[in-house]
């Protein structure tokens, strides 16, 4: 690498230093499970064993102050744990934020607690999460879509994958794009199964994994499918 090649990687990750301190402010007051947050997430069938914090005040993102209710505040790490951004939940109404600390940066959630193991993605944070909750995974995932950045792909490549996308024509159509595209077509789906004899539970039309928590976090299995056997699944539904 030449000097002037240098000082532009020195230059872009002074930048990006300076750019994270500036959320700091937002990664204060860790979620117990008794603190707004916490009482939230226990309303959606989810623990707080993973990183997020409580935070209601003003912030200034990018020059605009933004006035923020009581919200959940998740980070969003690459693999070294350096942030990525973070994603931000209203408490009291559905409406979020994606902010990135910089537009050279892309969005995606991990929370890899031992190598070695698969990386069940889902669509949402609180859908991977309930993958968890309802089958004990270790290492979980959201795209915050239908589609994996390339920078989530990277930094996904040493990891078997498994996607647990919505059940529902967009989720569908999502994982069948994975499964096309060269990068990723190794990757494999999940099936969700409700056991009859533990679990009265219609899956027919819930659309996705935090609905299916809410309802019961018992008495469920999965198939994993791959190549075309997952393709073959995925036009099944679509």
């Amino acid at each position: 690498m030449d000097i002037s090649a240098k000082l532009e990687t020195f230059k872009r990750n002074l930048r990006l230093m300076i750019q994270r301190s500036k959320f700091s402010p937002l990664l204060q007051n860790k979620v117990t499970e008794t603190s707004p947050a916490g009482e939230y997430l226990k309303s959606r069938g989810l623990s707080t064993n993973f990183e997020c914090y409580d935070f209601e005040g003003s912030f200034n993102y990018r020059g605009k102050d933004y006035r923020l209710p009581e919200c959940i505040v998740v980070p969003m790490r690459n693999r070294i744990g350096q942030l990525q951004g973070v994603w931000i939940r209203f408490l009291q109404e559905k409406r979020f934020y994606i902010w990135l600390v910089d537009d050279t940066l892309q969005k995606f959630w991990l929370d890899i607690q031992q190598d070695g193991e698969p990386v069940y993605l889902a669509e949402s944070i609180f859908d991977a999460l309930s993958l968890r909750e309802l089958f004990g995974f270790k290492n979980v995932g959201a795209v915050l879509g239908i589609a994996a950045s390339a920078e989530m792909q990277e930094a996904l490549k040493d990891f078997e994958v498994v996607m647990c996308f919505d059940r529902d024509s967009a989720g569908y159509k999502g994982m069948l794009a994975h499964l096309n595209n060269p990068r990723t077509q190794h990757w494999k789906i999940l099936e969700i199964i409700a056991n009859s004899l533990q679990n009265s539970v219609d899956l027919s039309n819930v659309k996705d994994y935090n609905d299916i928590v809410r309802l019961s976090n018992k008495g469920f299995s999965y198939n994993i499918k791959s190549s075309i056997q997952a393709k073959i699944y995925i036009k099944s539904k679509l």
